[in-house]
């Protein structure tokens, strides 16, 4: 079930306040929040909400309902968010906000952290340097251990590299692994892992969560080469997948670790795969499902991008000069209400200019990204639990799109997320289609495919461009 988090309530009034196009979208998607959260309590503590309030179910669909709120009913609004918070103990009721998103280790953290990452050092320079070849040919295959080992090789540099650096290791204080599934958030620069994995690091034993995470991660931080999430070991045909897809892929170097720490020479076989699925689907179904998990993957891949990207707008404007056309775009595909902006425009503080400026980025439309990143990773890699063949014959990629349906169907905890399922798929595809995985290109084109540090989207991806123009019409 995809784990919700709403804006916190002294933030609503500056989404919602005035009479315009961009308040009045960016009500209705606190509304369609707010649902989505209740639907997923606990029983027990929605009753004591409703209670201590004093509010029927009735009461709280028709303030959700309601074509605009008014001051007595917004207030009610915020009581139920803040009641909402005051019943969960996960701490995950409300949405961080534009926040500084990580934090410096401790003392205590670091020196456990720097003890783990000196034996999963140890141990990926063993792997390259040959000493474990056999577990390194059984998941990668005859005549790639090479290449694999070069990598392992790299990510023991980079992971040497970024523990030694200033914030190079850095704890994930908005929770992202815990509502979005990653676990953790890596480039050549910085490594940002979960409070879990920390705590955890005191565990250094090779076949544990810290130990295991810590080799996928590393070996997303080369400065050229790194590793992308092609795949994950829950994914349709991980274990079939070519040589190429699994030098490219994080965890398949996990994977050699795990094997070496449990001496199991086969390729691992996720405990969550029933073993009748691949008989009682046909070829094309199964075929469509590879397809549709990798789209679902890229789509949850370029979702986090963006919303670290526009997160990164909201607290630094003046780096974002030039990419007006990006964050409408990105709006647009994300369900934010930015888009609604009449004038979204970046400035850089100058000699004429006294501050950095751009367009308002509330918590609220953080929060609808949040919410989409976390659909999107309670679906990715469901595609092999289709298994109810269509009623109708399909060509290739309008069986992806029914698989994409029912994987949305099925694990999206029937929650609302924009205006029919069918826009949902539409947006997920376009999602998807961003990803270096999924697009013809191979390339992320979320940015410049010349250079990384201007924007891309200079116009929105197929399906949601054609969807956006017939709207128009």
């Amino acid at each position: 079930m995809p784990r919700i988090r709403l804006p916190d309530p002294k933030d609503i009034d500056e989404m919602i306040q005035g009479v315009s196009k961009r308040s009045e979208m960016a009500e209705r998607k606190l509304k369609t929040a707010i649902g989505n959260a209740l639907a997923t309590m606990d029983p027990a503590d929605k009753r004591t909400l409703t209670g201590d309030l004093r509010l029927t179910d009735l009461d709280i669909q028709n303030l959700l309902r309601r074509d605009r709120l008014d001051d007595p009913a917004r207030d009610r609004l915020k009581e139920i968010i803040a009641k909402m918070r005051e019943l969960d103990e996960s701490g995950l009721t409300v949405y961080p906000g534009a926040v500084q998103s990580h934090r410096e280790l401790s003392k205590t953290e670091r020196t456990a952290m720097a003890a783990l990452a000196a034996d999963v050092s140890a141990l990926m320079r063993d792997i390259a340097s040959g000493h474990h070849d056999p577990y390194v040919k059984n998941v990668f295959g005859d005549g790639f251990e090479d290449e694999a080992k070069k990598v392992f090789k790299g990510a023991a540099k980079a992971l040497d590299r970024l523990m030694k650096a200033s914030g190079g290791l850095v704890v994930d204080v908005m929770r992202k692994s815990d509502v979005w599934s990653c676990g953790g958030l890596t480039n050549s620069t910085r490594m940002a892992l979960p409070e879990s994995l920390v705590a955890a690091a005191g565990d250094r034993s090779r076949s544990g969560y810290a130990f295991l995470t810590l080799v996928h991660e590393s070996t997303h931080a080369l400065p050229k080469g790194g590793t992308t999430d092609v795949l994950y070991e829950h994914h349709e045909r991980f274990l079939n997948a070519n040589p190429q897809a699994k030098l490219a892929t994080a965890d398949y170097y996990k994977e050699v670790v795990r094997q070496i720490a449990t001496a199991a020479g086969r390729v691992f076989t996720p405990q969550d795969v029933d073993a009748h699925l691949s008989t009682t689907r046909s070829k094309d179904l199964m075929l469509a499902a590879e397809a549709a998990d990798k789209v679902l993957n890229g789509a949850w891949v370029s979702a986090i991008r963006i919303h670290d990207t526009i997160h990164s707008m909201a607290r630094a404007p003046g780096n974002f000069v030039g990419w007006e056309t990006w964050l409408r775009n990105a709006s647009r595909l994300m369900g934010t209400s930015v888009h609604r902006e009449p004038d979204i425009a970046f400035t850089k503080a100058g000699l004429m200019r006294g501050r950095n400026s751009g367009p308002p980025i509330h918590s609220g439309d953080l929060a609808v990204m949040d919410n989409k990143i976390a659909m999107l990773a309670a679906c990715n890699g469901k595609a092999k639990y289709v298994i109810k063949e269509p009623t109708v014959a399909l060509g290739p990629e309008d069986y992806v799109g029914y698989v994409l349906t029912e994987v949305l169907r099925m694990f999206g905890g029937g929650l609302k997320f924009s205006k029919s399922l069918d826009k949902d798929v539409i947006v997920v595809r376009s999602l998807g289609a961003l990803h270096e995985s999924v697009n013809s290109g191979r390339k992320n084109l979320l940015v410049d495919v010349g250079n990384a540090k201007k924007p891309g989207l200079a116009q929105l991806p197929e399906p949601m461009r054609s969807y956006d123009a017939l709207k128009r019409i």
